[in-house]
């Protein structure tokens, strides 16, 4: 690795690299744009690392916090499209119970005609005087 780029990854870097090295606190670790060679430097120092050895750690570190966003995003995925799945099952079992309530009430009316406009006329009796007041 030539250059390490200080990316949306350094936060779990800069957490990793507080485990490896106790001495390590967070105001060492703070990066500020368009200092990461001093941020570099004040790493390398803090640790006594050779340039080519921190390079290598902080290009690991990078992988690996690298895979583990992939990782996330994939199980996120995975999560995501499973509740849809649920979603769909749910909005289809719905509307399946809807149509059979449905496909009831009209079989109700039609064997039960009087029974239904009465009560029908009860509904909106009682619907009236509640708008009533």
């Amino acid at each position: 690795m030539k250059h390490f780029t200080f990316d949306h990854h350094w936060d779990a870097i800069k957490a990793r690299l507080k485990q490896r090295y106790a001495q390590l606190t967070d105001d060492d670790l703070a990066f500020a744009e368009g200092k990461g060679e001093e941020l570099f430097a004040s790493i390398r120092q803090k640790v006594g690392a050779s340039v080519e050895d921190l390079r290598a750690l902080l290009g690991e570190l990078h992988d690996e916090a690298a895979e583990k966003w992939r990782h996330v995003k994939t199980k996120a995925g995975e999560f995501a499209d499973e509740a849809g799945a649920q979603t769909a099952a749910a909005c289809d079992q719905a509307q399946e119970s809807f149509c059979t309530m449905w496909e009831s009430g009209e079989d109700f009316v039609r064997q039960h005609p009087r029974k239904s406009l009465v009560g029908a006329l009860c509904v909106g009796l009682v619907a009236g005087l509640l708008l009533r007041r």
